[in-house]
């Protein structure tokens, strides 16, 4: 969405202890008690242009409502998982240590990835914001967090092993950077091809295709692995690729041609409108990479004193 300004400029003329006398036509008007002053100021008319994005509807939001049956256990192999993030600090992860995974039946088929928990705990009275990369097969709970070690030990004890009665509710990701993104998966040609979106303040609902010379759009199938398969035929040239939110924004990207492994910027993030919003501890590099650049800036410091002293 773009917002265009046209601007009239408008003279007043001021004076004392009177009402202001505004001329559109721009002539000075001579008063005996004319007060030399002149501002040209430019009404702005804010006309707002659909260029290649439906804004959200603000009565469509995640529900407000907190539910306390949430469960939450943890687990170490963290890289990877169903969503096809890859390296949570890579190229297309999220680049945040608090992730989950969740009960298959909750992850719906992919379609929870990247969408933002927000998670309080009876145990520590803290609240943490967790991503969700994938799904937990041998959870049993309807509702059931299997957190990174990270995440975990801020809601509670890791000798605990299970937190129970734990407060949580969807909220967007609201300090997720930059725009919206879709990689093209390996092994994607002329004749098929699927798309994974990812960098999202909130879920994916829909992804289509609008193929060179036609005006209909052609959805796409989101698999278990979170790509959205097109089976397609690609080979007319320059196709259209919609995207759209779970809060109903649409947002299209025209793409020239499929190149597999291809990362794409969308032109925008997804909006959140007035809908309730959370912030991931979003560091973009690992805990273990932050320590050892610690432990660098450490030893680097030492040694310039070190060198201080033989100097001087």
């Amino acid at each position: 969405m773009y917002v265009v300004f046209i601007y009239q400029p408008i003279t007043l003329s001021i004076y004392p202890n009177k009402e202001r006398e505004i001329g559109v036509d721009n002539t000075i008007i001579h008063r005996p008690d004319l007060v030399r002053v002149k501002a040209t100021i430019f009404v702005l008319l804010a006309t707002t242009v659909v260029v290649n994005s439906q804004q959200p509807s603000l009565d469509v939001c995640y529900s407000q409502t907190e539910v306390s049956d949430g469960v939450a256990t943890y687990y170490e192999e963290v890289d990877g998982g169903s969503c096809s993030f890859g390296p949570l600090f890579g190229e297309t992860g999220p680049k945040t240590p608090y992730i989950a995974a969740l009960t298959s039946a909750w992850f719906q088929g992919s379609s929870q990835c990247g969408i933002c928990y927000e998670i309080t705990s009876p145990y520590t009275n803290k609240t943490i914001t967790a991503i969700v990369t994938d799904q937990c097969p041998t959870c049993e709970n309807q509702h059931q967090f299997d957190l990174s070690v990270d995440a975990f030990v801020e809601l509670g004890a890791k000798d605990i092993g299970v937190l129970k009665e734990l407060t949580y509710r969807k909220v967007a990701c609201q300090n997720i950077n930059g725009n919206a993104k879709i990689k093209v998966k390996d092994g994607s040609n002329q004749w098929w091809a699927a798309f994974m979106v990812y960098n999202t303040k909130v879920g994916v609902s829909t992804v289509s295709v609008t193929l060179a010379g036609s005006t209909t759009p052609q959805s796409c199938v989101r698999k278990d692995y979170n790509y959205f398969v097109c089976d397609y035929d690609f080979t007319g040239g320059k196709f259209v690729v919609t995207v759209t939110s779970e809060l109903g924004q649409v947002v299209t990207q025209s793409i020239e041609t499929v190149q597999e492994n291809q990362i794409i910027e969308l032109s925008e993030q997804f909006s959140i409108g007035e809908c309730k919003g959370a912030n991931l501890l979003y560091t973009g590099v690992s805990p273990a990479s932050t320590i050892l650049s610690n432990n660098i800036l450490i030893i680097v410091s030492l040694l310039l004193s070190l060198l201080s002293i033989f100097l001087f």
